[in-house]
């Protein structure tokens, strides 16, 4: 019944990848790896190339990065798929430009992401042209980090040190 059972990590249900597949967020549940997608949300006007996204697993909440619209995006999953029944709410859209790395802090409900530094900005001293931002879950108080490095493609928040 479970075709990942023998993979050694015990009983393996009601897991869903959630990932982004050109113009659209898809879940696969992953006992059924072959299948449709089993939930979808896409609208022609807030999603044109996701890429980076995270899940706030007690909210039920889907965030992510839109490369074209220069938008962190977010959604609250509800038991329904229709995607006309799910209120897609823009979290941040200023100072936004191509974003890289993305995480989120559930336990200080706290958004991390990594970005282009904009051309119009004066980089100080050179640099590598990015930024680490910060923000709360709602797009407020947003903060540098980190300024003028590499690129920083991947983030992970360890909370329990």
């Amino acid at each position: 019944q479970y075709p990942l059972r023998d993979l050694a990590i015990g009983e393996v249900k009601d897991i869903l990848l959630y990932i982004t597949d050109k113009s659209e967020i898809r879940a696969i549940e992953i006992n059924f790896p072959n299948s449709t997608a089993i939930s979808t949300i896409y609208h022609t006007s807030q999603i044109i190339m996701p890429s980076h996204i995270a899940i706030h697993p007690k909210e039920k909440i889907v965030y992510w990065s839109d490369v074209h619209l220069r938008e962190i995006k977010s959604v609250k999953l509800s038991t329904s798929i229709t995607p006309t029944d799910k209120k897609i709410e823009t979290i941040l859209d200023a100072d936004i430009d191509n974003v890289h790395g993305f995480a989120v802090d559930y336990n200080s409900g706290l958004l991390y992401f990594s970005q282009t530094i904009p051309e119009e900005e004066e980089r100080e001293g050179g640099g590598g042209g990015h930024r680490l931002m910060l923000s709360n879950m709602k797009g407020e108080y947003l903060t540098k980090l980190l300024d003028n490095v590499n690129v920083i493609y991947s983030i992970i928040v360890a909370t329990d040190r």
